[in-house]
This record gives C-alpha cells, sequence and structure tokens, in this order.
C-alpha cells in the first residue's frame, strides 16, 4: 500500500501544480490593507486596480511605480506550530488523530504566488506599466491522508477524488485610460470610466482536467485504479480588459465598481501537451505471491504519456470588485471592499470575500496600515505594514498571515515591498 502512496505522490510531481484568490497586485501599501485598496488607488497604482479613478482630478499629477515585489505560501491545514511539532518526528494515534482533524473534508489546499509589480507611470488621465505574475493551487483528498498515516482497513474502498490543481505564471503590459463628468448640486460630485488593456505573455500553463482513483484491501488481494489526465504548455500570449466605474461624493469618499477580465483569452502553443498518467494493481492472491518470492512492487502497473497539442485556449477569471473608500480629514483612511470571482481557480475564489483596510498618518513621513479579509476559498487573512514618504519618494513594507496572526492558528505567511514616486 505504501508502494501506491508513493505512485500516486510521483505522479503529482510530475504534473507541476503546486505552487490562493490571486489579488492584483499594485503595491505593498495596498497589500498592507488586506488588498481593501480599489476605490482608494490613483495614478500608477489605478493601471491595473480601477482604471475609472484615472479620470479624477489628480492630487499628484504625475506618479511612477518604480517596483513592487510580493510573494505567499499557504495552507488550509497546518499551522506554523503543528508543522515545528510534527514533521520529521514519530507520530502516535493521538497526534495523527489531530492532523486529520485539521484537515477538512474537502481536503487539504496548497496555495502560493509570487508578483512584480514592474515600472509603471501615471500622467493625468493615462497610465502604461508592467507587471508580472506566478499562481498555483492544488487540492489533495483526505483520504490520502487518512491511508497514509494510519494504514489501510481491510475491505474499506479509499476514493482519492478530487485532486485538482492549476496555476499560471505570465507578465503583462497594461495601458488605461480614465474619463471624468461632473456633476452640479448633487451628493455626486463626479462619475468617472476607465478601461485597462493589457497584452499577456504565458511562460507556464497548467491545469487538471480529471482525475480519479481509489483502492481497496481485502483479506485475500489489494485493487485500485487510477487516472490523471492535465494540459501543460510553456509559453501562449493573449490579452484582457479590465472596465472600472467610480464615483467621487461631496464628502471626497469614492465608490468604484471594477470588472476584472471582462474580456480575456490565452493562447497557450509552446509544448502545448495533454498528459497522462495512469495505474492499476493486479487483483493477486498477496501472500501466495510473496511466498513464491514476488515483490510486492510488480503488483503495481503504471503508464504516463504526453500527446502534443497544436494550441489550447484558456481566459483569465472574470471578478468583480465593489469598493469603497472615505478619508476622514488628511491623516486617516478607511477602506471597505467586495469581491467574487465567478470560478474557482488559482487567480480568483467563486464564494464572496469581504476586505476591510486603513492607513494611519502618525507623522507627515510615517504611516501605518492594517487590514483583513474574510471568506473566499482561501481563508481569512490578516495584513499590516508601514510607509515612510521623504519628499516625493514612498517605501512601503507588508507582510499577511492566513487563517490566523499567532503561531498555533496561522497556516501562511506573505510579504510586500514597493517603491513609487509620487509628484
Amino acid at each position: 500500500m505504501k508502494k501506491l502512496i508513493v505512485n500516486i505522490f510521483l505522479a503529482i510531481e510530475f504534473f507541476p501544480f503546486c505552487v490562493h484568490a490571486e489579488e492584483t497586485f499594485s503595491s505593498a501599501r495596498q497589500y498592507a490593507m488586506s488588498g481593501a485598496y480599489s476605490a482608494m488607488a490613483r495614478g500608477a497604482e489605478a493601471l491595473f486596480l480601477n482604471p475609472a479613478n484615472l479620470g479624477f482630478p489628480q492630487k499628484k499629477k504625475f506618479s511612477i511605480n518604480i517596483i513592487g515585489l510580493g510573494a505567499e505560501l499557504s495552507n488550509n491545514t497546518l499551522s506554523h506550530l503543528m508543522y515545528q511539532k510534527y514533521v520529521g518526528t514519530y507520530l502516535d494515534a493521538d497526534e495523527i488523530d489531530e492532523i486529520l482533524d485539521e484537515i477538512p473534508s474537502s481536503g487539504l489546499n496548497i496555495n502560493s504566488n509570487a508578483k512584480i509589480q514592474g515600472f509603471s507611470i501615471g500622467i493625468g488621465s493615462f497610465a502604461f506599466g508592467i507587471r508580472g505574475f506566478s499562481n498555483y493551487s492544488s487540492y489533495f483528498s483526505r483520504e490520502i491522508f487518512e491511508l497514509v498515516l494510519m494504514g489501510n482497513e481491510l475491505n474499506r474502498v479509499y476514493k482519492f477524488n478530487p485532486i485538482k490543481g492549476d496555476g499560471i505564471t505570465a507578465a503583462a503590459v497594461g495601458a488605461a485610460f480614465g474619463k471624468s463628468f461632473k456633476f452640479e448640486q448633487t451628493a455626486i460630485n463626479a462619475m468617472a470610466f476607465g478601461l485597462m488593456v493589457r497584452y499577456l505573455h504565458g511562460f507556464s500553463y497548467a491545469r487538471v482536467t480529471a482525475s480519479e482513483f481509489y483502492t481497496q484491501t481485502t483479506a485475500a488481494a489489494i485493487e485500485g485504479l487510477g487516472h490523471l489526465s492535465m494540459n501543460y504548455a510553456e509559453g501562449g500570449n493573449g490579452f484582457s480588459v479590465t472596465s472600472a466605474l467610480s464615483f467621487e461624493l461631496v464628502n471626497d469618499w469614492t465608490v468604484s465598481f471594477v470588472l476584472h477580465n471582462s474580456l480575456s483569452e490565452m493562447i497557450w502553443n509552446v509544448q502545448a501537451k495533454a498528459l497522462n498518467y495512469d495505474f492499476q494493481i493486479d487483483k493477486n492472491n498477496i501472500e501466495a505471491f510473496l511466498e513464491n518470492g514476488g515483490s510486492i512492487d510488480s503488483l503495481f502497473v503504471t503508464a504516463d504519456s504526453s500527446r502534443m497539442l497544436n494550441s489550447f485556449s484558456t481566459r483569465l477569471p472574470s471578478i468583480l470588485n465593489f469598493g469603497l473608500s472615505m478619508p476622514f480629514g488628511n491623516n486617516f483612511n478607511l477602506n471597505f471592499e467586495i469581491e467574487n470571482g465567478f470560478e474557482r481557480s488559482s487567480l480568483s475564489s467563486n464564494s464572496l470575500r469581504i476586505l476591510a483596510g486603513a492607513e494611519l498618518a502618525v507623522a507627515p513621513f510615517f504611516y501605518v496600515r492594517s487590514g483583513v479579509s474574510v471568506g473566499g476559498n482561501f481563508g481569512n487573512q490578516f495584513s499590516g505594514g508601514f510607509g515612510i514618504k521623504i519628499n516625493n519618494f514612498c517605501w512601503d513594507l507588508a507582510a499577511r498571515t492566513f487563517h490566523g496572526i499567532t503561531s498555533e492558528t496561522s497556516k501562511g505567511f506573505g510579504v510586500a515591498t514597493s517603491l513609487a514616486i509620487r509628484y
């Protein structure tokens, strides 16, 4: 049975998907506020987040995002404390039960992403810039870990479904424009429309398209069958369009609606392949087989294959954001956001996600920020950070934890930093 588990995980390693809903990354300022930032973003920061805000009169007529970097790794089961306590040690029955109790019935979910906000510039109502991102997500059935940790139970049928995963690594070049219209004697000062178009160059893509595994041990035999298929490519090109609508109210509050990837398509045509992995266990009498000097490894028949494809197409998931930014004086901002994707993938959550973030200027040159997000497919997130502003130069640093904020409850960690100039 150990051989069976090894084969399954070899298949998973062969098909490279393992490395959250990915939020559009603009800066560490946004990251520290848990992503509740689309209504607040201005200038170069609005390029990929909310192009409509480019249409409003800008306090800073000219802004440059020099660079921003971010990375995350999270799961829905192991906290940092549990990892230190149990990984690499002998587990007794109580400890095994504790670990299995932490794995949801939907299975173990592992997410990671890395993001680069490259050079971008905002001038008045226009913005232009580049960014890169790499996002991967995997799901593994809870029964895999029951079998590995507790051994195979006689006559029980183990079904390792689903094993799911998808991921993408790509770079984007985007251009955006916003146009505002003023209102007289109403609660709305101005309304703005915005559009962002970006060219996408894909470096890699992987998605499991089908998976089914089962095994059963009886007193006389072991039987099992498994299949996993996926599409894979090492390059492609495409585009996406983001549309946005924002309202600036008389109290300087901003309300925004952003539909990311309202139109998109990626054509994957470099080393495009359909990959397959299969295994089965011969229905032989185990005792007789071993008595005759056979090896139990010989009970497993495995096969993997790949078929070249001319190309295949995908699209980036559409994500709708509703944002509210509320400045109180010149020193405090409070933001709220609601996000919902239209499908579940490494880039989006199809469950409602609610975000909140705040920024306080404790001095003319020093800002502190915090944020929280709840819901979605990837657990609660808690963020914080600070910013230093010297003349027109801004440096921001942020960190994030997943599911909790202590070593006992946190099941992931993320960091981000960015540099910008605003005139």
